[in-house]
């Protein structure tokens, strides 16, 4: 059986080693369900994985904030995993949010 997060080493208690670790437990089970879609814990982990690259690939590295504009869908979710994932920091912007606002 997968081992829990809380027992892994500190410099293993990263979001991917944590979501990783929960998919080895829990595979395909629900873990997330927004509107229509549901996720297993290793949909999450694709999901997070591949967003992650994509951000990378756009020059996005750990440490740096990304905005999100983007209304409570399950695109929104695979952005702050995504971001987790490779240590960016994902700021949520309200998607009411108009003009100076933004």
């Amino acid at each position: 059986m997968a081992e829990s997060p809380v027992n892994l080493p500190r410099s293993q208690r990263t979001l991917p080693q944590m979501l990783i670790v929960q998919a080895e437990r829990h595979g395909d089970h629900p873990l997330l369900t927004i509107g229509e879609v549901t996720w297993t814990f290793r949909d999450a982990v694709s999901a997070a994985s591949r967003r992650a690259g994509m951000l990378a690939a756009a020059g996005i590295v750990r440490g740096d904030r990304v905005a999100l504009l983007l209304a409570n869908r399950i695109e929104l979710m695979e952005m702050v995993l995504a971001c987790g994932w490779m240590g960016a920091i994902a700021v949520p912007i309200n998607t009411a949010a108009m003009g100076p606002q933004i």
